[in-house]
């Protein structure tokens, strides 16, 4: 099976827990055929990030887009 996605976590060393919270947001939002195929599809990172902030607020109204 080709790998299609990878992505590299930072988070600050004084927050622990953080790159926790966001490799579950990335994976939730993964798991989702509508945000891969919107994924699959984007031309750069930008509009990569773009899809995952427009999938996020999609299934989690209340969240704050980066």
């Amino acid at each position: 099976m080709p790998l299609h996605f990878f992505f590299v976590l930072a988070a600050p060393a004084d927050a622990p827990g953080t790159h926790l919270k966001l490799l579950a947001t990335v994976s939730r939002l993964l798991s989702d055929g509508r945000c891969r195929a919107r994924i699959m599809s984007a031309a750069d990172a930008t509009a990569v990030l773009a899809a995952l902030c427009d999938e996020e607020q999609r299934v989690r109204p209340g969240a704050r887009a980066a």
